[in-house]
């Protein structure tokens, strides 16, 4: 089971018009992406680094299939990730997550902390997040954190009140 192919990708490609002016159109293409490929086995972590404007949130954003690429293969526990539509693509999408290189763009400042936490739930789960009021949504969580850090979840993610450590919690 340690040797099951979790997520492969294949010569993923993607590029974008490159615009010259407000009104004009440019068959000119920037390559944001150019034939990469992984193999990624069940209990693996996956890393992209690169300098900035290398294509690594580009390559982040076609795995989950936020953009389409121009061209490549995407595999994901052997189903072709590419064809997935409607319904079974948002089932493949719920088993994937995206980890934010800067928590700051991650976390919106006009939302409260249990509203950052408890969108994914009613996007992903409606039944779970629309069954309890919401005091208690999270509590299979309270009893594992200090009270301090519960009290928080009405709190909002950042400005002055809020260390940067905490934005990264």
């Amino acid at each position: 089971m340690a040797d099951e192919l979790l997520l492969e990708a294949r010569d993923l490609r993607k590029s974008y018009a490159v615009s010259t002016g407000a009104f004009t159109q440019s068959s000119r293409r920037a390559v944001a992406v150019d034939g990469v490929s992984f193999a990624l086995l069940r209990g693996e972590t996956l890393g992209i680094v690169g300098e900035s404007g290398c294509g690594k949130t580009t390559l982040a954003r076609m795995l989950l299939r936020l953009i389409e690429p121009d061209a490549g293969e995407i595999r994901f526990r052997g189903q072709d990730w590419l064809s997935a539509r409607g319904a079974g693509l948002r089932a493949l999408r719920r088993r994937m997550q995206m980890v934010f290189q800067d928590p700051i763009a991650s976390l919106n400042p006009r939302l409260r902390v249990g509203g950052i936490v408890g969108e994914p739930l009613a996007i992903h789960e409606p039944k779970l997040s629309s069954a309890a009021p919401a005091p208690r949504k999270f509590s299979p969580w309270s009893d594992s954190v200090p009270r301090r850090s519960i009290a928080t979840r009405t709190n909002f993610p950042a400005g002055s009140a809020s260390a940067s450590g905490s934005r990264a919690r």
